[in-house]
């Protein structure tokens, strides 16, 4: 039974260094046992409680999204930086809370973050995760390119995030072109019976 339990640790430790190995300073397994020492219930009980809760902290993930169910909704996109439209929250919302139209605050903690947005007629543009609070940029996402009349593009953002406490963001997006010349947006509506997504950003949660 001991050896089965044993054989069941390790297996559980392969996978948590298999979990965001790039963030491997965040997980910390536990090490309790000595060669020679004799494994009794009480101890591998108390390994595994420590294990399951590192998994759990891997396991919290919140979407926030521009969600619409407006049909003829398209986000417009002006010359310069773009304040980004979040309506919900799916996933674990116990450290991600809305506040505003385009605001949400983070609770404390150390994230991965990933999102992506669809663009049209911006030229070059590009996602940041703006932090309101301390007015500064903590995540500035990759360079999109979508020429006027050539179709949709995608822009991603992607990133770790480190926060002492809660604060305040934006999602922010920079379009080259603006809405009033090149009709430049954020995405067009869908034409099945489906809501579309104009923005999503998942934060996974590593540690507190």
């Amino acid at each position: 039974m001991f050896i089965d339990k044993l054989i069941f640790t390790i297996l559980i430790l392969a996978i948590l260094l298999n979990i965001n190995i790039c963030y491997a300073n965040e997980l910390e397994v536990p090490n309790t046992y000595e060669s020679g020492q004799i494994l009794t219930s009480e101890s591998l009980n108390q390994n595994f409680s420590r294990i399951y809760e590192r998994v759990n902290n891997h396991s919290l993930v919140a979407i926030i999204e521009d969600f619409q169910t407006v049909a003829n909704y398209r986000p417009q996109l002006f010359a310069g930086w773009n304040s980004r439209r979040v309506t919900r929250v799916v996933g674990n919302s116990n450290f991600i809370v809305i506040n505003s139209e385009n605001r949400f605050t983070v609770a404390p903690g150390k994230y991965l973050v990933y999102g992506v947005s669809p663009i049209m007629n911006t030229n070059i543009s590009h996602l940041r995760l703006r932090n309101i609070t301390d007015q500064l940029t903590e995540i500035v996402g990759l360079i999109g390119n979508a020429p006027q009349g050539q179709g949709t593009a995608n822009v991603f953002l992607y990133g770790y995030l480190s926060l002492d406490g809660s604060k305040t963001f934006e999602i922010q997006h920079y379009s080259q072109s603006d809405w009033s010349n090149t009709s430049a947006n954020a995405g067009t509506p869908s034409k099945s019976e489906e809501p579309s997504i104009y923005l999503s950003v998942s934060f996974q949660k590593l540690s507190d």
